[in-house]
């Protein structure tokens, strides 16, 4: 099931607020709208994997539809 764009904007939402009560800096933002989680071959999931390997950030925070 695909998730509502605003449910995903709620999401990234609720992480910058995590972001800005441990004072972290926010330098990237990934999402993969209408794709499953259930496969790693998504997009956004990919970006964030590179990225991590470059060294780009410290710290990873995600959100669930369900949290």
């Amino acid at each position: 099931m695909a998730q509502r764009d605003a449910s995903i904007e709620d999401q990234i939402e609720l992480c910058r607020r995590d972001a800005a009560s441990q004072g972290w800096q926010v330098v990237s933002v990934f999402n993969d709208r209408a794709i499953s989680g259930t496969t790693l071959q998504r997009p956004g999931y990919q970006d964030l994997l590179a990225e991590a390997r470059r060294g780009k950030f410290d710290v990873i925070s995600a959100r669930s539809k369900a949290s």
